[in-house]
């Protein structure tokens, strides 16, 4: 069947593990992370260094986490080539099976039944998981299934699971962990045994309204700058109130007025806070990646965090001072709180 059409004889994949067959696979590894990105993709490793064979290319699920502290809140890691710090964050690929049963699909929505098929070419997308053979079902021999029976196993409603939508995902706040795969002796050529990626621990599930400090609405395109005075020095400085943060709008193309909004955001967030400039740099990015700002863009935004004389420019009664140097000497950002 040619790419995009869809078949009304085959299913989609629910994702409750009741619905899947019990049988007798680098990136983000472990630890407490928040899920901003998850889809269906056609995924192939690269060569083996050493062999230089190339195994084939699989259906996985892919998720995007960006890794969080006790706090929940975001973390950076210094890049030493860019001398930057960027989000640290890491993807992982959970194989769903093999490409003559599955393919990335595309849906209209998690009530979609019948979802697109986005095709068996390397990197091809979807939301949904297509079925080519409507015999197939997730089985525990490939990744994908050990991590949904964690998800079930910490209290992820299986009736979310079961609508089979990839976004459903994002948002997932947990701790993860890589372990031995149970019931099977089987092990890479290297001799080590093969591992499953999975939950320990859920703090916030997505579908929950409350969210961990750090995990607000994404703002984009706003109206006009959060400021024009340049600061004058904190003691002197009076309080203002919070900016309200705009709705999130992924198609926004005005890269200064996304960071305007951003800066907004981060007015609210790190009230009462001193940060790096490195912090506040990754957060952007963060939001951005969040909003599905085109990867391409989200440089040029975070660019303006960089920018001394901009972040002086958006200055309010002082809702934040650039240029601070008590955070262990790196250049900083103070944010005063407003409820004092």
């Amino acid at each position: 069947m040619p790419k995009g059409e869809k078949n009304n004889n085959m299913p989609k994949v629910s994702f409750a593990t009741a619905d899947a067959t019990i049988l007798s696979g680098f990136g983000f590894q472990q630890g407490r992370g928040n899920v901003v990105e998850a889809k269906v993709k056609v995924h192939q490793y690269p060569p083996n260094k050493a062999t230089k064979k190339q195994s084939a290319p699989f259906p996985c699920v892919q998720l995007l986490i960006h890794k969080v502290d006790e706090n929940m809140e975001l973390m950076s890691v210094y890049n030493t080539q860019t001398r930057q710090h960027e989000a640290d964050m890491g993807e992982v690929e959970l194989r769903i099976g093999d490409l003559k049963d599955f393919h990335p699909g595309n849906g209209t929505g998690p009530d979609d039944a019948d979802p697109a098929d986005a095709g068996q070419e390397v990197d091809a997308e979807g939301n949904m998981i297509y079925v080519k053979n409507e015999s197939a079902k997730l089985t525990n021999f490939n990744g994908f299934f050990p991590f949904l029976q964690s998800l079930e196993k910490e209290g992820f409603q299986a009736a979310v699971l079961a609508r089979g939508w990839i976004p459903d995902l994002v948002g997932l706040v947990a701790d993860f962990n890589t372990v031995p795969q149970e019931g099977t002796t089987r092990k890479r050529d290297d001799g080590t045994p093969f591992t499953n990626f999975i939950v320990s621990k859920i703090y916030t599930y997505p579908y929950d309204q409350a969210k961990p400090k750090g995990k607000g609405e994404v703002p984009a395109k706003p109206t006009g700058k959060v400021a024009t005075a340049k600061p004058t020095g904190k003691s002197a400085a009076p309080k203002p109130s919070v900016p309200a943060a705009p709705k999130p709008s992924p198609t926004a193309d005005d890269n200064e007025s996304i960071a305007v909004a951003y800066l907004a955001e981060a007015v609210a967030k790190f009230a009462g806070e001193t940060i790096t400039r490195s912090k506040l740099q990754a957060t952007v990015q963060t939001m951005a990646m969040r909003a599905k700002i085109p990867t391409k863009e989200i440089p040029a935004v975070v660019a303006y965090f960089k920018d001394d004389e901009w972040l002086a420019a958006q200055v309010e009664g002082a809702a934040f001072l650039a240029d601070d140097e008590e955070n262990e000497g790196k250049p900083s950002i103070t944010f005063l709180d407003a409820t004092e």
